[in-house]
């Protein structure tokens, strides 16, 4: 069977080592964009939340950042990797550089994203629980995160059409308090031109124990070239906040998977 075959855009149902693609009802579509509209989506991974999802498989992505918190302007390189072990289980790093105004590094974070998948009658989706460690580096101060770790449980699911993704993660910081993320995203695949793609609206809140909080939202859009490569743009601006600055970011990148 095509490794390629029951991953990305298509819903499958598995079966005597073969897959075929699922065509929802628009009543079964309509259900899952309304089930999901609501909820509160996943900190993103490696590579785009997308893959790989077969065991051995491993990937690689690069992402240009420009982020402007409140009067500070800066532009970051994300380098990011995983590796999948098995289906349900990866590792997956990130290591933020900031490079201007001042060249830095970020903290490094570690993750072990573990996933229980679930193929319904035109409905494929998953469940994932994800401890996360930001790992102790000589960052710049500018750059450091202020997160010790955490972790997070997250939903995805799709159709033919429409998708989208909920998850809630509790992290520690630095100065002992803790931070509750809550994200959704929401969206249609696309399908052109022999390969696919998708386009989400994102909403994150980051709320913290003493009352402050940041909402942000913005649009994602993902394109999946071929098995090996693939692309994401994602925007994020500010929508309200009370004891955080307002932060706007725009990340661009490419990826590719073996």
């Amino acid at each position: 069977m095509n490794r390629s075959s029951c991953i990305g855009w298509q819903t499958v149902k598995l079966s005597a080592n073969r897959c075929t693609r699922m065509h929802p009802t628009p009543a079964a579509a309509l259900a899952s964009a309304l089930l999901l509209w609501p909820a509160l989506g996943a900190a993103d991974q490696p590579v785009f939340d997308e893959m790989p999802r077969w065991a051995g498989g491993w990937g690689v992505q690069a992402m240009h950042e420009a982020r402007q918190t409140g009067a500070d302007a800066d532009q970051w390189i994300h380098l990011e990797g995983v590796y999948t072990w098995r289906r349900w289980i990866r590792l997956t790093a990130k290591v933020p550089m900031v490079i201007r105004p001042d060249a830095g590094l970020g903290t490094p974070t570690l993750a072990l994203p573990l996933k229980r998948y679930f193929n319904l009658d035109g409905r494929s989706g998953s469940w994932t629980i994800t401890p996360h460690w930001m790992v102790p580096a000589h960052s710049s101060i500018s750059a450091r995160s202020p997160l010790q770790g955490g972790l997070s449980f997250g939903y995805a699911t799709e159709t033919y059409g429409p998708l989208g993704s909920a998850s809630v993660g509790a992290f520690r910081r630095l100065d002992g308090r803790f931070e509750v993320h809550l994200n959704a995203a929401v969206g249609r695949n696309m399908h052109r031109f022999g390969s696919s793609g998708h386009i989400k609206l994102k909403v994150d809140l980051q709320w913290r124990d003493d009352g402050a909080h940041r909402l942000g939202a913005g649009p994602i859009f993902y394109w999946r070239f071929n098995d090996r490569w693939h692309a994401q743009i994602i925007y994020l601006g500010p929508v309200a906040e009370d004891g955080f600055r307002p932060k706007t970011s725009l990340r661009s990148g490419i990826a590719a998977v073996f």
